[in-house]
């Protein structure tokens, strides 16, 4: 494409974002979403439908040339890769390009629910994910970097990806990963270790930890129960968690009472 045509996608994009514009709920982001500016108040499902049209033409030019100007602009970079087919390696190339820009709960959020390669190739992707593990015996390239002579807290990745990020983020991303992905029979039990050696972010990171573990305890009830009680986490990410399996996940009360049973034990 010639770079007028890149500027006329990215007028036509621009256009539809403006076309499904909702104050309202521009007003609900900007409360949710403390500092972020540029935002045009657009909801998710037409944000999908903006991406999946240009997942269909051609999701690897675009991405090249697309904008960062608005919130909107990014969440639609992270739709569009969930929705990209092609060779998987491509897609964790432009993934790897993504993930940094993350800085918020809500591209973080919409990006990993809707990458479906995650559930077409869960082995590789599980290893991708690790690598935002950052300095950890999780991140595959972590444990090689005596053989690789990989420079201490690189941990493998080329910088310019998780060095740039904050730990919030960073670890946000892979917790709701796993908990989109991965809480299943042949993956419970690196999560639930993963979770617990992921608890140095700050509030978000937390916040995605907690999501993870509730979804765990959804699943497998009596496997995190246990995990946990022989573990060692963060009382504020088990209280999140609890609140989440009350409110979010609505588990009967029994549910709810035998896992603030755990966490009186703490």
């Amino acid at each position: 494409m010639e770079s007028s045509s890149f500027e006329d996608v990215n007028r036509l994009v621009r256009s539809e974002l403006y076309e499904h514009m909702d104050p309202e709920f521009g007003k609900y982001l900007a409360m949710n979403l403390p500092g972020c500016g540029n935002i045009i108040g657009v909801r998710l499902d037409d944000l999908k439908e903006i991406a999946r049209q240009i997942a269909d033409i051609n999701w690897k030019e675009y991405l090249k040339h697309a904008p960062d100007d608005t919130l909107e602009d990014v969440v639609i970079q992270g739709l569009v890769l969930g929705f990209a087919q092609g060779k998987l390696e491509e897609i964790l190339a432009y993934a790897d390009e993504f993930v940094p820009k993350i800085d918020n709960w809500w591209v973080c959020d919409s990006f990993c629910s809707t990458f479906v390669a995650a559930s077409m190739y869960p082995e590789i992707v599980w290893e991708f994910i690790m690598k935002y593990m950052g300095d950890s015996e999780l991140n595959p390239a972590w444990r090689k970097k005596e053989e690789a002579e990989i420079p201490e807290g690189q941990g493998g990745i080329a910088v310019g990806t998780w060095q740039d990020m904050s730990d919030d983020f960073r670890l946000r991303f892979v917790a709701i990963m796993l908990k989109c992905y991965f809480v299943n029979d042949k993956y419970i039990d690196k999560c639930l270790y993963a979770f617990e050696h992921m608890q140095d972010g700050g509030y978000y990171a937390k916040d995605g930890v907690a999501f993870g573990l509730a979804e765990s305890y959804f699943v497998f009830p009596d496997k995190t129960i246990e995990y946990i009680k022989g573990a060692q986490f963060d009382r504020q990410i088990l209280e999140m968690t609890k609140n989440k399996i009350e409110k979010i996940y609505r588990l009967p009360e029994a549910d709810v009472n035998r896992f603030a049973e755990v966490i009186n034990e703490y």
